[in-house]
């Protein structure tokens, strides 16, 4: 089965330039709307309720940064007792559809341990999405060897 790839030095270029455009817009000095909104200060460990991250992913990939066999999504999860944290889901489309996620993380862990700020964990995110889908990619090719 093909896999997700991530074409880095244009998505470190695409995040570099949406950091770039976040100061004077929210600055007031452009009204300029920017394809993505993304400041020199994310973390993606503070992302309050992950719409930046959530942003990111579907913004690499509807920008042809993330390409692949299908589509991979962020999963902001928030459970009742408030342990915060995220899954990573792929769709898949064919004969029928399929929705692949992994299991619950704990936000302290989205883009590793020290991702950084900014288009640094921006693509330290992009990273980890590729590599989760890909990992979804796998079992599901060993799950169906294991069938036959």
């Amino acid at each position: 089965m093909q896999e997700f790839t991530l074409d880095e030095k244009r998505a470190a270029a695409w995040l570099a330039r949406a950091v770039a455009q976040f100061e004077p817009r929210s600055a007031g000095e452009t009204s300029q709307a920017p394809e993505l909104e993304l400041s020199a200060s994310y973390d993606p460990h503070e992302d309050d309720g992950g719409a930046t991250t959530y942003d990111i992913v579907a913004g690499a990939k509807a920008s042809g940064l993330i390409t692949g066999p299908g589509e991979i999504a962020f999963d902001y999860d928030d459970d009742s007792e408030g342990e915060i944290g995220y899954t990573w889901l792929v769709y898949l489309d064919g004969p029928g559809s399929l929705k692949l996620f992994t299991y619950y993380s704990k936000i302290r862990h989205l883009g590793g341990q020290e991702p950084g700020r900014g288009a640094d964990a921006a693509l330290a995110v992009l990273r980890e999405a590729v590599s989760a889908g890909n990992q979804l990619l796998a079992d599901l090719d060993g799950h169906i060897a294991s069938r036959r």
